[in-house]
């Protein structure tokens, strides 16, 4: 069976990025229970309650622009997806590429979305431990959903 391809693509598409160090979650919601048990996680921000029930660590950084980026979006006519990853403390990924398209399963509204990321070292002055970040990456989609039932990340 031949996967079906994405039939919307943005490249280079509008995003922020919001960073915590020591491994627990840089935003979180009163809608959805991240657990910590989580490599990666993704979920839709498509109304204001969904909007307004973000809260971001205390430390982490980014979280201005994070704001500034969501009270931008129009969430009548565009999503946004929050895709929070852990991440290496001396590598960002940088997003690249969004598509999407119908999904194949699941209720109407449903929709499958890849994530194209590039990674790239922080600087020379880092030094690589054991310890991870958590970056959460906000991408804003010119399209409303439902939900995502498919989800998928790249990074070269």
């Amino acid at each position: 069976m031949t996967e079906r391809g994405y039939e919307e693509r943005v490249d280079d598409p509008e995003s922020v990025t919001v960073r915590h160090a020591g491994g627990e979650p840089a935003v979180r919601s009163t809608l959805v229970s991240p657990t910590m048990e989580w490599d990666s996680e993704r979920w839709l921000v498509g109304s204001r309650d969904e909007l307004e029930a973000l809260y971001f660590s205390a430390d982490a950084t980014g979280v201005d622009a994070a704001e500034a980026f969501l009270a931008g979006t129009d969430l009548s006519a565009e999503s946004v997806l929050v895709h929070q990853y852990r991440v290496d403390e001396c590598v960002d990924w940088e997003l690249q590429r969004l598509q999407w398209r119908e999904a194949e399963q699941g209720p109407a509204g449903s929709v499958a979305v890849e994530l194209r990321y590039e990674s790239t070292e922080r600087g020379s002055d880092c030094e690589r431990g054991d310890d991870e970040d958590v970056a959460a990456t906000f991408v804003r989609i010119p399209a409303t959903f439902e939900r995502v039932t498919r989800f998928g990340s790249w990074v070269s």
